[in-house]
């Protein structure tokens, strides 16, 4: 959901902040991103990683984020 490049263009021409998902059944935009935050000669000072595991109800869940500025290949 608003993973749409017009609304993306909207939220950051209000300069607004959005987070947006990618989901295994977006398989290009994932792989951008996933293109994206592998590339090493991009400055990867600002951005963040976060990573949770859960085991509950006999099924293990991971959940991992990753934050980084808007950049102009992303929109």
């Amino acid at each position: 959901m608003h993973t749409q490049k017009a609304w993306c263009a909207g939220v950051d021409a209000y300069d607004g902040y959005d987070l947006l998902v990618a989901k295994k059944n977006q398989p290009g935009v994932r792989q951008d991103l996933l293109d994206f935050f592998e590339d090493k000669a991009l400055d990867q000072g600002e951005w963040e990683y976060h990573k949770t595991v859960h085991k509950e109800h006999g099924r293990r869940e991971v959940r991992e984020i990753w934050g980084s500025h808007a950049d102009e290949r992303m929109v």
